[in-house]
């Protein structure tokens, strides 16, 4: 676990210009202030994505130019509207996005809850439209109250499967896999993805306009599907990608993978004029200390770590679950 830590946190090596690579549909933004970042083609959908943030609204915790925080999502998220008045955009975040509730030691963590709580706020106050449940989420989701009208998985029983979200008259379907991982919870087993997300993409296909499957850990399915639905616009691939990928295609699905712990934020932009959606340019944004914090998202991430630590005093270390500590296999 250290390793992968290290691993994670480790610097690359940045090129000094320009401040954006452009690499076939591809796009790494790694410079400039908010709105020189922002600064895209024109699109008739966008579709900003993350996850993997493990129950935290802050950086990646890396030593050497931390990365990540939701604070800096929001600010570019608000850059990115002002550059493209009237823009249609969806803000999806893939699965591991809450913190295990379980301590080391099987006994409930003291600051899960009091984080989960803080990242489920600053999801609604920052208007994600759609979460992928992971399987090391549905514990933590369960305990939300209430719950999330965002929150989607088509192959974990008890919680919606699917997620219609219009925009300006544009219907988008969503669909959202994980893998095995945890003993599924009474009454919410896990399923194979395959089955259900086949009986959801029918049928979401007879009234959507655009349809989108976050997948997470289960990538072998998810191509399955995009082969064998043509209708299946987009894949969202969240399963610990790090460095820089550019878009791919799978039967007539494009295939972006999202950036652990959303150190990036992916920006898919669309056109839709075609009988299908079709890609413009995928980015992908460095949330990099020189962005600043949005401040209603800031002033959230500050209050969540003060009440965690809160939640911890007293506390021995096995009873705490620290960020980005993988779900268990």
């Amino acid at each position: 676990m250290l390793l992968l830590w290290v691993l994670a946190c480790a610097p690359r090596v940045q090129p000094q210009s320009p401040a954006s690579m452009q690499m076939g549909a591809g796009e790494l933004v790694i410079r400039g202030t908010p709105m020189e970042r922002a600064q895209a083609p024109e699109a008739d959908l966008v579709l900003f994505y993350g996850g993997e943030i493990g129950g935290s609204l802050g950086t990646c915790g890396c030593p050497d130019r931390p990365r990540g925080s939701l604070a800096r999502m929001a600010t570019y998220l608000q850059a990115s509207r002002e550059a493209h008045p009237g823009q249609r955009d969806l803000v999806l975040m893939g699965g591991d996005w809450l913190m295990n509730p379980t301590s080391p030691n099987g006994s409930p963590s003291a600051q899960a809850p009091v984080a989960n709580g803080y990242v489920a706020l600053a999801f609604n106050t920052m208007g994600v439209d759609a979460a992928n449940v992971g399987y090391g989420d549905l514990a933590g989701v369960l305990a939300l109250s209430p719950r999330p009208e965002w929150v989607v998985s088509t192959n974990t029983q008890g919680l919606p499967s699917t997620r219609v979200v219009e925009r300006d008259g544009v219907r988008v379907g969503i669909l959202a896999i994980t893998r095995f991982g945890v003993q599924p919870l009474p009454g919410h087993s896990i399923a194979d993805p395959y089955t259900p997300a086949a009986a959801a993409l029918q049928e979401l296909s007879q009234s959507t306009d655009v349809l989108v499957l976050m997948s997470y850990g289960a990538a072998e399915v998810a191509a399955q599907l995009a082969r064998d639905f043509p209708e299946l616009d987009v894949v969202i691939d969240a399963d610990m990608h790090r460095g820089f990928f550019e878009p791919d295609t799978i039967g007539d699905a494009i295939w972006v993978r999202s950036h652990y712990q959303t150190m990036r934020l992916g920006e898919l932009r669309l056109d839709l004029s075609g009988e299908k959606a079709a890609l413009i340019v995928d980015r992908k944004i460095d949330l990099d200390p020189l962005l600043p914090d949005d401040p209603a998202i800031g002033a959230l991430a500050t209050e969540a770590a003060e009440a965690v630590a809160q939640a911890l005093e007293g506390t021995t270390k096995e009873d705490a679950t620290q960020p980005y500590v993988l779900n268990p296999e």
